[in-house]
């Protein structure tokens, strides 16, 4: 049986966000890069840490389905 690809781990950075007196963590805010309107349009201004994590995600999507 071949080796099956192993998914990436995103890393757990937890932040406190409080909405409407509600307080929750959110471990996976650091993927949402704030600036990413200006990402999207030019892609080489995003978060180095949160460009390498989605290069691990596509490249695993496209081992398993491959």
């Amino acid at each position: 049986m071949p080796d099956r690809p192993v998914p990436p781990v995103a890393l757990r950075r937890p932040v406190e966000i409080t909405h409407h007196d509600h307080t929750r963590v959110d471990e996976y805010a650091w993927l949402r890069d704030p600036d990413w309107r200006e990402a999207m349009r030019d892609p080489d201004r995003l978060d180095p840490a949160i460009r390498e994590y989605l290069v691990a995600e596509n490249a695993y999507a496209d081992a398993v389905t491959a």
